[in-house]
């Protein structure tokens, strides 16, 4: 079973979003999946490892949007996951990430 976490990696220019993206380990082999998402340093929680807002955030429905899409990425890593591990076969890191970007483009709302 790969370990799926997701990680904020802060812009290097003062005042600019930061990058949200995903942390796949399996068997000892670590990638990093990016995601389109960028949110500022004061919206990301280090502690929970989740985006977080105040109810006066004029940013809270993109916020939420966000933690909705995160959650949606996540669930989707684990099921890849699964299916890849109840297989019975060797599987990479890469297989699972290349699975989920394939069901990414293949389901796209373009495609649709």
């Amino acid at each position: 079973m790969a370990s799926i976490k997701v990680k904020f990696r802060p812009s290097t220019v003062a005042d600019h979003e930061g990058t949200i993206y995903y942390q796949i380990i399996h068997e000892r082999k670590v990638r990093q999946l990016l995601s389109d998402y960028k949110v500022f340093t004061s919206e990301w929680d280090e502690s929970r490892s989740m985006v977080t807002t105040t109810q006066k955030s004029e940013r809270k429905s993109f916020i939420l949007s966000i933690r909705e899409r995160i959650r949606w990425d996540v669930e989707r890593l684990t099921k890849i996951d699964r299916k890849l591990d109840a297989n019975g076969l060797t599987y990479t890191v890469d297989d699972v990430i290349d699975e989920f970007l394939r069901y990414s483009n293949e389901y796209s709302l373009f495609n649709f």
